[in-house]
């Protein structure tokens, strides 16, 4: 059974995550950085999207565990912070808003349940990404060195959390095996190499996608500008969290910063929302994005 701070931060983690996951991710960076020199990642969308965006009354510990979650930041073993109280968290905050990854890359959590998320975090997507990757046809049963292609996912759940609990153990820290943790790092390293270097979305398909996120970043950010409340950031965005917060007597304050308005609305986007709206908005969109029918063909 799952402790209450874990289940909080699992289910809070990836709350602020961009379409087209983090290729996505990068995108938006790029251009928010390009346009006010601060750095947008997830993990801090996400803190701030609980804890400022929707006001909601969570822990310290659980605030923590979700802006430490990154499992792109593989360890042997995960010891906590000795991080005590808000002030500090906020600050820290601000830090990776302000240096972006190596303010990121320092970050450790103040709880082991913090602690077992973010070894959580790549051991779920080590071989899912795999399994999904297999799905999507973009490599073979056959493409993996260990040879047992989308069967490596059931591999891996099993066999990394039982390293973990055997190495954890009546331990103040979480571990992994010197042998478990380099067959994960082998895995992550053949995903890159097989996977998400050779996807669409590190060719063509990237630039043009990268390209959208400015031009949209910048429509959006005009639209705001122009106070154009038939807009979607306005319908779609700020009216829809401005209902949600009057009843605590609360506002969303999208005119201190309109940028990060943006950046709040691009980055609640699912990847359907993302690409419909683009094709709506821009002609490059729509030869991107090729409309499919999930009946081509075939009657329903």
């Amino acid at each position: 059974m799952m402790t209450w701070p874990a289940a909080a931060i699992a289910l809070g983690h990836d709350i602020g995550h961009t379409p087209f996951g983090h290729a996505g991710e990068r995108f938006l960076n790029d251009v928010y950085h390009a346009r006010t020199g601060r750095f947008f990642a997830h993990n801090v969308q996400s803190v701030r999207v609980l804890d400022v965006t929707y006001g909601r009354n969570l822990a310290l510990q659980t605030l923590d565990g979700v802006i430490c979650h990154n499992g792109e930041f593989e360890q042997q073993v995960f010891e906590t912070s000795s991080l005590a109280g808000f002030d500090e968290f906020d600050r820290g905050v601000e830090e990776c808003w302000e240096k972006g990854g190596p303010a990121i890359a320092h970050l450790r959590p103040m709880t082991l349940e913090g602690c077992v998320v973010r070894v959580s975090d790549i051991i779920a997507y080590v071989g899912k990404d795999r399994q999904d990757a297999i799905r999507a046809g973009l490599c073979t049963e056959k493409s993996f060195d260990d040879g047992l292609g989308g069967a490596y996912n059931a591999w891996a759940l099993g066999a990394f959390v039982a390293d973990v609990v055997e190495n954890s153990l009546g331990k103040p820290r979480i571990e992994m095996s010197e042998e478990g943790f380099a067959e994960m790092r082998r895995a992550k390293r053949e995903n890159y190499e097989k996977i998400y270097g050779a996807s669409e979305v590190n060719g063509d398909f990237s630039r043009g996608v990268s390209e959208l996120f400015s031009l949209l970043y910048d429509h959006e950010l005009e639209a705001l500008r122009a106070g154009d409340e038939a807009a979607a950031i306005f319908r779609h965005h700020i009216e829809p969290l401005g209902r949600h917060l009057a009843p605590y007597g609360r506002t969303y304050d999208w005119k201190s910063d309109p940028d990060l308005a943006v950046v709040d609305f691009i980055s609640s986007m699912t990847d359907d929302y993302f690409m419909a709206t683009c094709s709506r908005l821009f002609p490059k969109a729509r030869e991107l994005f090729p409309r499919r029918g999930y009946f081509e063909g075939i009657r329903p």
